[in-house]
């Protein structure tokens, strides 16, 4: 299901749905972030870091939670944008939520971040209320993160719900679209936890590729990889038909290179992560008993979520994240567009039916 939205409106639209197994989804769409998000969450877990959007979810004033988590990533930018948004970041928070933590990045490392996740997430399990519902912002996250939580919740039967937040974003006008790189160095491949997929060295690959503006890297990691298949998720509409371009004149290199045939190829918004999964679905060239699968999530942050979402409903697929050397600094604001992903696991022990597809996603029921 897919309906359209009207701009000039602050009212949160009803963008998809989707259900696939025992996950359901529907996506919102709105300019106003407090209509977006409401009501109040048993856990929210945000992310610090240059792009402005780590604002927006807190600047929000409709909603609450009993928990917040606030991960400062282990990423140091020289204009020392991380700390202004950290401190304005906690302000927010402690208004937002009965008790908030901090992950430090910087002290932790990157694995040492996902430790800590790890051990709130085992907490939750063995505390856990009923329904207990979780808020996670994808805006200036790491995806790796992001979709590892999304996982955990899921795998640990964390919460009924999982509401995700996300919004648009836009590069700083001085910075030409065809000029924007945001990693440099050697690339680590590394599963998402929870998502790791199914070994067997006697099949085949088949790597489906979130493509994004890193064409020449995902390319030499196919080259590295040397799957036999490849499909492509391209995330077109997106926000500027100048970022639609360049993806399109990134991937192209990969399609020629790997003969990728236009069947293997499809296109979803580049924000509405539930149409995303949707599509992955539709295309349906998996294999899943004679070939070994992996999700590149290169792509937006809502694609992302789209690949965990199928890998978690098949289990075979792993969803991989490639984590550069150094990161550059490239500033990113608001559009003013929201999005949020409602995602309901039907086989959580707190599931309600108040909780599915026809509910109120806004609010948390009493």
């Amino acid at each position: 299901m897919t309906t359209s939205i009207n701009s000039n409106s602050s009212e949160p639209v009803l963008i998809s749905g989707f259900r696939e197994d025992f996950l359901s989804a529907q996506s919102f769409r709105g300019t106003d972030r407090n209509k977006i998000v409401a009501g109040a969450y048993e856990v929210a877990i945000l992310a610090v870091s240059w792009d402005r959007r780590c604002l927006s979810l807190a600047q929000a004033t409709a909603w609450s939670a009993k928990r917040g988590v606030l991960i400062v990533q282990s990423i140091v930018d020289p204009e020392g944008l991380c700390e202004d948004h950290k401190k304005r970041l906690q302000q927010l928070l402690h208004e937002r939520c009965e008790t908030l933590e901090i992950i430090n990045g910087p002290e932790a490392g990157f694995d040492g971040v996902w430790d800590c996740l790890y051990a709130i997430g085992v907490e939750e399990a063995k505390r856990k209320s009923n329904p207990s519902v979780f808020l996670l912002d994808l805006s200036a996250m790491s995806r790796y993160y992001s979709t590892g939580l999304l996982a955990m919740i899921v795998r640990l039967g964390l919460a009924a719900r999982t509401d995700c937040f996300y919004a648009e974003g836009r590069y700083d006008a001085k910075h030409a679209v065809g000029e924007v790189v945001f990693s440099g160095g050697k690339w680590r491949r590394k599963a998402v936890p929870f998502l790791d997929g199914h070994s067997n060295p006697s099949l085949g690959w088949y790597y489906v590729v979130a493509a994004g503006f890193d064409g020449k890297w995902i390319k030499k990691i196919l080259l590295q990889e040397e799957p036999d298949r490849v499909g492509i998720l391209v995330p077109i509409p997106g926000v500027a038909r100048a970022y639609e371009q360049r993806c399109l004149d990134e991937i192209e290199p990969i399609i020629k290179e790997f003969i990728v045939p236009p069947e293997f190829i499809t296109r979803a918004h580049a924000g509405d992560a539930v149409e995303a999964w949707q599509k992955l679905t539709a295309l349906n060239h998996e294999r899943w008993e004679h070939e070994q699968i992996a999700y590149l999530c290169c792509g937006t942050k809502p694609h992302a979520v789209a690949m965990a979402l199928r890998a978690l409903v098949h289990r075979f697929p792993a969803v991989l994240y490639f984590l550069p050397e150094k990161y550059a600094v490239i500033p990113v604001e608001e559009t003013g567009v929201f999005w949020r992903y409602s995602i309901v696991d039907h086989s959580s022990l707190s599931f309600e039916p108040s909780l599915g597809l026809n509910a109120d996603l806004g609010t948390r029921p009493a």
